[in-house]
C-alpha cells in the first residue's frame, strides 16, 4: 500500500511540475500531499464503484438497470432541498476558520439547519409522492425508494463536506473506501437473495449510512447545544446562492435519463446509463478527487489571480488526456456485457463531453471558493446550462434518442464552460 502511495504522490508532484511549471512550494506541497492520500482512498473507492455498476448491470439487464438509474437519478434531484448548499457553505466557513470556538459554532449551526431542512421536505415529498410520481413516470413504490435514498445520500454528502471543512482528510478518504467496499458487499447478497431493482437500492442505503458513520467522533467533538443566528444567517444567505445551482447540476446530470425513460423506454435508460457510467463517472472521479481538497486549498488561498492562472494552465492541456479516457471508458462499458452494443461514435461523444465537463467543473469549484460573487457566477452559469440542456434534450431525445441526450449534454456545458470562463476573468481582473 505504501509503494502504491508513493507511486502516485511521485506521479502528481510530477504532474504539477509540468503543468504549474517549477518545484512546488510549501503550500503546494501540502496540497499535493493531501492530494495524493484522497486519491490513493478514491481510486479503491473508484474500483468498487465500476465493480458495482458493472455487476448490477449485468446481473438486472439493461431493463432493470434502467429502473434503478432512475431511482438514483430521483433521489440526487430529492436531496438537493434536504442539504440546500449548507454542506457546501460549511466547508467555506469552516476551512479558513482557525478558532476553535468559532468552528463549534458554524458546525452546529449548519448541522441544525441541514436537519430542518432534510425533515421537513422528506414530509414534503412523501405527502405528494403520488403526484410526483405520476409527473416524471415513476413507479410510486420507487418513488417511495428514491425519498429514503435521498435522505441517506444527504448525510453522506454531508460527511465528506464536514472532512473537507474541518481538513480530515483522512476520515474523507475512510468515508469513501468505506462505502465502496460496504456497498459491494451488500450489492452481491442482495441481488442473490431478491429480484428486481430496488434490492441493491437498499445496498447503497446501507453503504451511505454505514460509511457516513465515520464522522460521529466529530459531532461529538464540534457539535455544541446552542448556534450562533448570525452564522445561520450566513450560511443560509450563501447556500441561498448556491442551491440552485446544485438543483440545477442536479438537473443536468438526470434529466436525459427522465427524458429518456419519458420518449423512449427502461431499456434505453439502462444502456444510456452504461455510457454514462462508463465516461462521466470517470472523469467525475478526477473531479471529486481534485475539489476535495481543491475547494478548501483555493477558498484559503488570498491570492486568487495567481491561483486562476495556475488553473488555466491545467485546463488548457487538459485535451491531452482524451485518448486514455477514450480507452478506458470502451475497457468499461465492455465489462457491461452483450446487453449494452458498443456504438463506437457514441462513445466518442460521451467522452468528449465528459472532457467537456472536467473543465467546467474545475472552473466551478474554482468560482465558489470566491465567495458569495463566484457562488452566484456559479449559479448564473449552471442555470443556463440546465435550461438549454432541458430545451435541447426535449427536442433532440424525442428525434434522436441517446444521441441527442449526449449532444445536448456537448452544447450545454461548452456554452456553460464559456460563460464561466468570462465572468470569472471580470470578477477577479476588474479594475
Amino acid at each position: 500500500m505504501d509503494k502504491i502511495k508513493e507511486v502516485i504522490a511521485g506521479f502528481i508532484f510530477w504532474v504539477y511540475s509540468k503543468i504549474f511549471g517549477g518545484t512546488p512550494g510549501t503550500r503546494a506541497k501540502n496540497f499535493l500531499k493531501d492530494l495524493t492520500f484522497v486519491f490513493t482512498a478514491l481510486s479503491l473507492s473508484k474500483f468498487f464503484s465500476v465493480f458495482i455498476q458493472v455487476y448490477i448491470g449485468r446481473s438486472l439487464g439493461a431493463d432493470e438497470y434502467g429502473k434503478f438509474a432512475l431511482i438514483i437519478s430521483v433521489s440526487h434531484l430529492l436531496y438537493v432541498p434536504m442539504l440546500f448548499g449548507i454542506g457546501t457553505a460549511m466547508v467555506r466557513y469552516l476551512a479558513p476558520e482557525e478558532n476553535d470556538i468559532e468552528r463549534k459554532k458554524i458546525f452546529s449551526s449548519g448541522i441544525f439547519s441541514i436537519l430542518l431542512f432534510t425533515s421537513f421536505f422528506s414530509i414534503i415529498f412523501y405527502s405528494t409522492a403520488g403526484f410526483f410520481a405520476n409527473l416524471i413516470s415513476i413507479s410510486p413504490r420507487y418513488f417511495h425508494a428514491a425519498i429514503v435514498m435521498a435522505i441517506a445520500y444527504t448525510f453522506w454528502v454531508l460527511s465528506q463536506k464536514i472532512s473537507q471543512g474541518l481538513n480530515e482528510m483522512r476520515k474523507l478518504s475512510a468515508i469513501n473506501v468505506l462505502w465502496g467496499i460496504s456497498t459491494a458487499i451488500f450489492v452481491v447478497i442482495f441481488i442473490d437473495h431478491f429480484q428486481g431493482a430496488r434490492p441493491p437500492v437498499y445496498a447503497f442505503i446501507i453503504g451511505y449510512v454505514l460509511s457516513a458513520s465515520i464522522i460521529i467522533p466529530e459531532f461529538r467533538k464540534n457539535l455544541i447545544i446552542s448556534f450562533s443566528r448570525d452564522y445561520v444567517k450566513s450560511l443560509l444567505r450563501f447556500s441561498s446562492f448556491i442551491v440552485l445551482g446544485i438543483f440545477s447540476v442536479s438537473v443536468t446530470e438526470n434529466i436525459n435519463k427522465i427524458l429518456i425513460n419519458f420518449f423512449m423506454s427502461l431499456e434505453d435508460v439502462g444502456i444510456y446509463q452504461a455510457y454514462y457510467f462508463s465516461t462521466f463517472s470517470l472523469v467525475g472521479f478526477f473531479v471529486t478527487t481534485i475539489s476535495m481538497v481543491f475547494f478548501p486549498e483555493a477558498s484559503r488561498h488570498h491570492d486568487k489571480k495567481e491561483f486562476f492562472l495556475k488553473v488555466k494552465m491545467f485546463l488548457l492541456k487538459s485535451p491531452a488526456l482524451f485518448p486514455a479516457l477514450l480507452l478506458i471508458s470502451f475497457v468499461i462499458l465492455k465489462l457491461y456485457g452483450p446487453g449494452y452494443p458498443l456504438k463506437f461514435l457514441l462513445l466518442i461523444l460521451f467522452v468528449y463531453g465528459s472532457l467537456q465537463f472536467f473543465v467546467y467543473s474545475l472552473l466551478t469549484w474554482f468560482a465558489v471558493s470566491i465567495g458569495e460573487n463566484g457562488a452566484k457566477i456559479f449559479t448564473m452559469t449552471i442555470l443556463i446550462i440546465s435550461t438549454i440542456m432541458i430545451i435541447l434534450s426535449f427536442y433532440l431525445v424525442q428525434h434522436f434518442g441517446i444521441y441527442g441526450a449526449v449532444i445536448s449534454l456537448i452544447f450545454s456545458y461548452l456554452i456553460g464552460t464559456i460563460f464561466l470562463f468570462k465572468k470569472i476573468k471580470e470578477e477577479l481582473f476588474r479594475e
